[in-house]
């Protein structure tokens, strides 16, 4: 999909566009959605500010100083993803959030933050030292290759990878909202990266703005989907499960208006708690 500057353009216009219209929006998880897809956008963009860097005689060690700059951030701000994850988790937590989850909290922020700046020492000392590939060039079929990406030597590449995975995957259990961008994210985000590296090689890493893309149009749906399937609950605390969907249509059929909804989620929760039903499964919506 990013195969040029205009394409490339295109697309992170369309999700600022999109990022924009939900924050006007502000249904259900609109704007903290909008928080979420910050690193996914400035990756995007710069992208866009790296093909204007790219000339057909670059190598992996011999570009502009601006190519390495931007090769530099792009690794800063796709490393950066699993502990972004973590920090808007921190925003949905309240005082209905289980103790369990509170106590693992810590340990999650920091795993995801040691993670965040063991790549970039990793990657930054290789800059300057000369054995990890300090330029992005442009690829067989057209795309990027990031030295974010291509990391030296092939086990700490692909073993940076599955912890890439794995702490994404529990930075999506701090969440305590319900969420449909997680399960897209869970169920496509991995296996097309897997795909796109089995057909392109390398220029995957580049290729998967795909997904961030994908993501916009999930995020508008997301209200809809709520609305039209409803169950779901706390990721990373089954047992907490959510009546989101139900209070969100009372108080749409009673104010017509969704201001208000989540604190008369969180007045249901404590309710249920009080009575012994906390563990409850959901009615149907």
């Amino acid at each position: 999909m990013c195969w040029s500057v205009e394409v490339t353009l295109f697309f992170a216009t369309i999700e600022a566009i999109i990022l924009l219209f939900m924050f006007w929006r502000n249904q259900c998880n609109d704007r903290l959605n909008c928080v979420l897809h910050l690193p996914l956008f400035l990756q995007e963009a710069v992208q866009v500010l790296l093909w204007f860097e790219i000339v057909d005689q670059d190598t992996a060690d011999s570009c502009s100083r601006l190519n390495r700059l931007y090769s530099w951030a792009i690794c800063l701000i796709i490393s950066s993803i699993p502990f972004w994850f973590v920090l808007t988790g921190k925003m949905t937590m309240d005082e209905n959030t289980s103790p369990d989850i509170s106590r693992r909290y810590p340990k999650i922020f920091r795993w995801t933050l040691f993670y965040w700046l063991a790549c970039m020492g990793y990657v930054t000392v290789g800059f300057l030292q000369g054995w990890q590939r300090s330029c992005t060039t442009r690829g067989p079929w057209g795309h990027q290759l990031w030295p974010a990406i291509l990391i030296s030597p092939l086990w700490v590449r692909f073993g940076s990878m599955f912890v890439y995975m794995k702490l994404s995957t529990i930075g999506m259990r701090s969440w305590q909202r319900p969420s449909y961008v997680w399960y897209f994210w869970k169920v496509i985000g991995g296996p097309t990266l897997f795909v796109l590296i089995l057909i392109m090689g390398w220029e995957a890493g580049s290729f998967w703005c795909l997904s961030a893309s994908l993501l916009c149009v999930t995020y508008v749906l997301e209200p809809g989907l709520f609305d039209r399937y409803g169950k779901t609950h706390r990721f990373g605390d089954p047992h907490q499960e959510f009546r989101a969907i139900r209070v969100r249509r009372i108080f749409l059929e009673t104010y017509g208006s969704n201001e208000g909804w989540h604190d008369a989620l969180a007045a249901a929760l404590k309710r249920e708690a009080a009575e012994g039903h906390g563990n409850s499964r959901p009615h149907p919506v």
